[in-house]
């Protein structure tokens, strides 16, 4: 910390200190001293990030047996830490479920919220909430017993629906009954934990979910028993990102370009396994994205190697995916919406420049 001696009045200490005022702020823009916002600054004061998770099962979210977090969603913990802290590993993760997690992002008891929660207007205009990048395109989707004998929704005269309480999931089977589909009645719960367990006891024929976490769960299904079918049909639209609390712009910068980050190192063809030997690279573009060129992290108040520790700790949007969902999700139709513009899907990052 620098510290400035009280002055006197007189024509020479009043310009001394302008100069000395003048070189504090210099000082502390060049250093990226200056305060870069609350929510980065206790980041970085402490050295840990704060994620929230919701247990949503193997491949998404979910604790090993050592007690470690894996999935999709804790890789993009890492990766946030990894791009503010400089380290992927200096995350501390909080449980909540689809009823406290918003309060926890609110209240400060999470820095960000890492979960299948979707992007709607109302909880970006008036929860408090902000939205920095998708990261995941996704949909409602239904899922029954075999025994139901349904294969779609149209099947599906009368029927119980598990569904969980303070969700986009319920607003849109609650507008599908609205618009004709009266033989359903839903049953609202606080977690995808209990809405498993009053299906498979048969206390709701159908659960409405994303149609990741449903099949996702589905291909985990090893019986014996009545086993579980996803429905093909998709009744809304669900654009899956990080949250963030509203008003701390350089916190959602720093979150939305460390998930850009990712699908950029894809559409580079940069990976963990091959970054280190790509700091040579001749390619302006490669260079700027690895913090050799332009010091684009500076703008953002991030380290200039900020997207190449990304990279490097935790991998590019490809390797993600495939850690964590490939063996899930492939039988169903791979990447599906989530792959690259250049390859027909919709995952598109603004330029590094």
């Amino acid at each position: 910390m620098i510290s400035l001696m009280p002055f006197s009045h007189n024509g020479e200490s009043r310009r001394y200190r302008f100069a000395a005022l003048s070189f504090l702020f210099c000082f502390l823009i060049l250093t990226g001293a200056a305060s870069a916002g609350p929510t980065m600054d206790r980041v970085r004061d402490d050295g840990v990030l704060r994620c929230g998770l919701t247990l949503t099962g193997k491949g998404l979210t979910t604790r090993d047996a050592t007690g470690q977090w894996r999935g999709f969603f804790p890789d993009f913990c890492r990766v946030v830490a990894a791009a503010v802290i400089g380290d992927a590993e200096a995350v501390e993760f909080y449980q909540v479920d689809v009823v406290s997690r918003f309060d926890a992002l609110k209240n400060g008891d999470i820095d960000i919220l890492m979960a299948n929660t979707t992007w709607t207007a109302q909880r970006d205009g008036e929860q408090g909430l902000a939205f920095p990048a998708i990261y995941y395109y996704d949909g409602t989707g239904f899922m029954a017993l075999q025994s139901v004998g349904a294969v779609q929704i149209s099947d599906i005269a009368k029927a119980t629906v598990c569904v969980g309480k303070n969700t986009t999931t319920i607003e849109n089977v609650q507008e599908l009954i609205n618009n004709g589909n009266k033989g359903l009645t839903i049953k609202a719960l606080n977690s995808l934990e209990t809405q498993l367990e009053a299906f498979y006891l048969k206390k709701c024929d159908l659960i409405a979910y994303d149609r990741l976490g449903l099949i996702a769960h589905q291909a985990r299904f090893d019986g014996p028993g009545d086993p579980p079918i996803v429905f093909p049909d998709v009744i809304s639209k669900e654009p899956l990102a990080p949250a963030v609390r509203d008003n701390d712009m350089a916190w959602f910068d720093a979150v939305r370009w460390a998930i850009h980050a990712t699908i950029i190192a894809e559409e580079l063809a940069l990976s963990s396994q091959n970054i280190e030997h790509r700091r040579d690279s001749k390619s302006t573009e490669i260079r700027r994205f690895i913090g050799q060129k332009d010091q684009i992290g500076h703008g953002l108040g991030l380290p200039d190697d900020w997207a190449f520790q990304i990279v490097r700790q935790v991998g590019n949007y490809r390797e993600i995916f495939e850690r964590n969902l490939s063996h899930t999700l492939s039988p169903a139709g791979g990447r599906g919406l989530n792959r690259l513009w250049s390859e027909g899907g919709l995952l598109f990052a603004p330029p590094i420049r």
